[in-house]
């Protein structure tokens, strides 16, 4: 077994109190390994017993380890013949051994009965409750202090405290710990309901003192913690079993408390109780697992502080952004709709100031403006009918993204930029604010040209399409410049924007269906169409990218409602030859093919077409999106 630090009086094997009771042959402390070795004749065999140990241990004046003394307190400064100190104990990772003999393992668990004999005025607390207090039957100055028996547990969770103490703090300093009270027993419950298992213990005690072995000792319900805040490192408290022993600064709060100090108190509080459960309750079978119990402590902690005080991580946004996020995110939410940002530009010398002017969007009413806006309560509200929300503005421009970051909070403002008249600016990029943009003729103009060149990102070019067509719908913005707009898109690749395009031709393509002009737009559609369509064929190549075979179906089946002659008469010659058994359509190109066959409506096409396809699973007619 282990025991450092100690003399070693009887040893005695007792089988029955009196029978069966053996002394060992020798016995030896080997201070090198930390161990006690008992040697008995015969030898012992397994069987239900007591082992009965007198030894004289040590208390400890420096170094936090085992059972050690504390420094002078800090109300017994002067030169007194009697100074007060107390005693605590560390016992972690290994140094029960320090204050009895012991197997002190995690693995090994015992159960622990503890007396004290102690002065009268001091108070006894360890990881039990209170079982007996009697007076000492030779010194009225001292007084006998039973504690109940403890579940089993290993020997590092064992834990006491002995000293002159009030409320378990130091006298004079109870009105400090009122918000770590508070916090234990928000905290007790948080984690009894969230892991499901009840606190295992009768009682909890939070030790607050200056000379603490640690910023916290977190024994099994004994908690002890430290009288000064070193937050940075996990071994902040003594987590005894039952008891939290704290230095004193560590936890005691009042309403004079900066945030950052209520915080890490809380946070501190949260992990030595989830160590109750992570670490005493359960326990590892050896210290390779030390990092299983301490990462589970500090992710719960993390939970229970967010429950208790959610209010901790309002502004933890504003502080690294440096953005205003709850003013941000209160007119968002309170104001109704959203809003249109217009841009427009000036170039002064070598900076271009940029006037940026909001106003609310409204999608489907003429001129983009509500004709009667009224509140919940059925008034005008002219705060409802000129809303000001505030709106985070990202400028990109061309070869430099986010250049600069404002928040838009007042009708309009103006923001100047280093930057040539050459380049084109966007207001929103990446397509990240909730919000339109309508920019002026000259800015547009550039973003345009941007995409002739292929040099505008594609969030962008789908942002542009977004927002045109949607000023369409609440009359912003007319068809010709769609038309006009959706030219410089003829080179376009990818499929994201693609289907952005495809959404809008079909949407015309279904206004003006029965119109004088339909001819016309099937013209323009195939123009549009025509460059990609070069570069698409139902060939299915292996390996393909996915958004590239996204693509390739998209293209091929518009190219079929617009009646585009060279894709349909290949359609259907591939359907001839699926027809006669010499090739399978591909999943990929199915919709189109198929599409292209029914666009001979006759009676004999679509009564051979389903002959054709019967065998196949009903999957493969599902309608395309």
């Amino acid at each position: 077994m282990n025991a450092v630090d100690m003399t070693i009086g009887k040893i005695v094997w007792e089988e029955d109190v009196t029978e069966n009771r053996q002394e060992p042959l020798e016995y030896a402390l080997d201070a090198e390994n930390e161990c006690l070795k008992i040697t008995f004749e015969p030898p012992l065999y397994p069987s239900d017993g007591t082992l009965r140990i007198n030894f004289n241990g040590k208390i400890y004046t420096k170094g936090y380890r085992g059972m050690y003394r504390s420094n002078r307190l800090p109300n017994d400064l002067a030169e007194t013949p009697h100074p007060e100190y107390y005693l605590l104990t560390n016992f972690k990772p290994s140094h029960a051994r320090r204050c009895f003999p012991c197997w002190d393992e995690p693995s090994f668990k015992a159960v622990f009965e503890m007396c004290f004999v102690v002065p009268t005025f001091y108070t006894a607390l360890s990881n039990m409750p209170l079982k007996a207090s009697f007076a000492h039957r030779s010194n009225v100055q001292l007084h006998m202090v039973e504690c109940m028996q403890t579940p089993s547990m290993s020997s590092h969770a064992v834990g006491f405290c002995l000293g002159k103490f009030e409320v378990h703090t130091e006298l004079e300093k109870k009105k400090y710990g009122n918000y770590a009270a508070k916090l234990l027993k928000e905290f007790l419950s948080f984690f009894k309901d969230y892991i499901k298992c009840p606190f295992p213990l009768d009682k909890l005690d939070l030790v607050v003192l200056p000379d603490v072995c640690s910023v916290a000792v977190r024994n099994w319900g004994l908690i002890t913690c430290r009288d000064t805040s070193v937050f940075a490192d996990d071994d902040m408290a003594v987590r005894n079993w039952g008891l939290i022993t704290c230095r004193d600064t560590s936890v005691f709060a009042d309403d004079d408390s900066t945030p950052m100090f209520l915080q890490d108190v809380s946070l501190l509080l949260a992990r030595e109780v989830a160590h109750q459960w992570f670490g005493n309750l359960v326990t590892m079978d050896w210290f390779n697992y030390l990092w299983l119990h301490q990462g589970l402590a500090n992710f719960t902690s993390q939970l229970a502080v967010d429950k208790f005080a959610p209010h901790f991580r309002e502004s933890l946004i504003e502080q690294v952004s440096g953005k205003p996020v709850v003013a941000i995110f209160k007119s968002w939410v309170t104001l109704p709709g959203y809003p249109l940002i217009r841009v427009s530009s000036k170039q002064e010398g070598s900076y271009r100031t940029f006037t940026l002017t909001q106003e609310k969007f409204c999608e489907h009413s003429a001129n983009g403006k509500e004709k009667d806006v009224r509140s919940s309560s059925g008034k005008d509200d002219s705060t409802e009918k000129d809303p000001i929300w505030m709106i985070p503005i990202t400028f990109a421009a061309e070869n430099r993204e986010n250049i600069l970051s404002v928040v838009l909070d007042r009708k309009t403002t103006k923001v100047s930029i280093l930057l040539s008249k050459v380049h084109w600016v966007s207001v929103n990029p990446g397509h990240y604010g909730f919000f339109r943009v309508r920019y002026s003729t000259d800015c547009f103009a550039q973003l345009i040209s941007a995409i002739r060149k292929k040099n505008l990102p594609v969030f962008e070019r789908m942002s542009l399409l977004s927002d045109l067509y949607s000023m369409i719908l609440n009359g912003l913005s007319s068809t010709i410049e769609l038309l006009n707009v959706l030219e410089a898109y003829v080179d376009e690749t990818h499929y994201a924007v693609w289907k952005i395009i495809i959404f809008i031709l079909r949407r015309l393509n279904f206004l003006l269906d029965s119109s004088d002009y339909y001819k016309k737009f099937q013209i323009f559609v195939n123009l549009i169409l025509s460059r990609i369509a070069d570069k698409t064929t139902f060939e299915v190549k292996d390996k393909e990218e996915h958004l590239n075979i996204l693509r390739q179906t998209l293209i091929l089946s518009t190219l079929v409602r617009f009646r585009n002659q060279r894709v349909l008469k290949e359609a259907r010659k591939i359907f001839e030859a699926f027809q006669k058994g010499e090739t399978i359509i591909p999943h990929s190109v199915r919709v189109p093919v198929y599409e292209a066959v029914l666009q001979n409506d006759d009676e004999e096409t679509i009564r051979t077409f389903f002959k054709t396809i019967g065998h196949f699973s009903a999957k493969y007619f599902r309608a395309p999106t």
